[in-house]
């Protein structure tokens, strides 16, 4: 939810003026007055920024989703959704910083070329949090996969059906059991 409002908000880079000042966000920049829409000569860095917004959201909600045991309830095990749980944490932190390091030398550079210097604001430091909260999240979904697995393993590696098969009609069940 905080990674929806700061993406939505023109509080990522601020420029003083005089006594003013702009605020200036990925869809939009603000003075003391009014909100316009951002429109700069060259868009194609401002297009990659929007599309790893939305990108990163979807990951996030993706994650968000997977790590709720809602899918362990349909198919009645956990390991699956701590993988993807931690691969959209993972890809959700990717194109968040991807897209931090795009504001901070593309789009920053850009601005301070127009007007006066230009600084990173709070938005900018936030979604440094959420990307910081995504790589963490992704890290800790992972070590919960791993620690599924090796329970897994370890409750499977006492008693374990190798193979079944028929033998001329009859059915045969190889049983290995390995000492504890």
């Amino acid at each position: 939810m905080l990674l929806m409002i700061i993406m939505a908000t023109p509080v990522w880079l601020q420029q003083h003026f005089n006594e003013d000042y702009v605020v200036i966000g990925i869809w939009s920049f603000c003075d003391e007055s009014v909100c316009k829409e951002l429109l700069l000569s060259e868009e194609a860095h401002l297009d990659t920024i929007r599309f790893f917004s939305i990108l990163s959201f979807i990951f996030t909600l993706l994650a968000f989703i997977s790590s709720r045991d809602f899918i362990s309830r349909l198919v009645d095990t956990n390991i699956i959704e701590d993988l993807i749980s931690s691969a959209s944490n993972f890809c959700a932190g990717i194109f968040l910083l991807s897209l931090l390091l795009i504001v901070h030398f593309q789009l920053k550079t850009a601005l301070d070329q127009i007007g006066k210097r230009t600084i990173p604001w709070w938005g900018f430091f936030g979604t440094c949090l959420i990307c910081l909260h995504c790589f963490v999240l992704g890290t800790l979904s992972l070590l919960k996969y791993r620690s599924l697995v090796l329970k897994r393993l370890s409750r499977h590696s006492s008693g374990r059906v190798l193979s079944t098969g028929r033998i001329k009609g009859k059915a045969s069940t190889q049983i290995t059991v390995v000492p504890s």
